[in-house]
């Protein structure tokens, strides 16, 4: 309904849920439920120049942090691994990062996930990532177009992928 009335088309839709202590106490027993919903109009994480040849990406020394601390699986905005994996990009002339998890596979870029279109299959990655709209959209363009696509463990090197490019859509498929 807020949607329609304000206009928005293909928008960036963000439900938070956000637990604040009514006395600013540490203690997690003394939060509060509270909920946001946000719906701004979809921006891309990359220019018009970008999206037309692609981001520079570099890999990060940075680990993902494990999903046995913080569940990726759950929008949390903990950001803290993905934007320090970001500032090792930038400070090798990069523009977006591949950040890896706790054993070296790939996990994912800041803010959007990771595709790797090999041997005619699309992979993703399995572990250490959001699963989201976006990467379920992905599959669903790969079962229209007859792509095989899977969710599983994206080895740097040792299965060849050596360069990457990003897509065309580097994050946020509007219908």
């Amino acid at each position: 309904m807020i949607l329609r009335e304000d206009g928005v088309s293909c928008p960036d839709r963000s439900p938070q849920a956000k637990q604040p202590s009514p006395t600013f106490s540490r203690d997690p027993r003394h939060a509060e439920n509270r909920f946001i919903a946000l719906a701004v109009p979809f921006g891309s994480v990359a220019n018009k120049e970008q999206l037309e040849r692609g981001l520079h990406v570099a890999i990060s020394e940075t680990v993902r942090i494990p999903p046995k601390s913080v569940d990726p699986a759950i929008k949390n905005y903990h950001w803290l691994d993905l934007a320090k994996g970001l500032f090792d990009a930038y400070d090798t002339g990069a523009e977006a990062a591949l950040v890896l998890d706790a054993n070296g596979h790939i996990a994912e870029e800041p803010g959007f996930n990771v595709f790797v279109v090999k041997d005619g299959s699309l992979k993703t990655p399995a572990y250490g990532v959001l699963p989201g709209i976006t990467r379920r959209t992905v599959f669903d363009i790969c079962v229209e177009i007859g792509l095989s696509a899977t969710a599983a463990l994206v080895v740097l090197r040792s299965k060849g992928l050596t360069r990457c490019s990003s897509p065309r859509l580097p994050a946020g498929l509007c219908p």
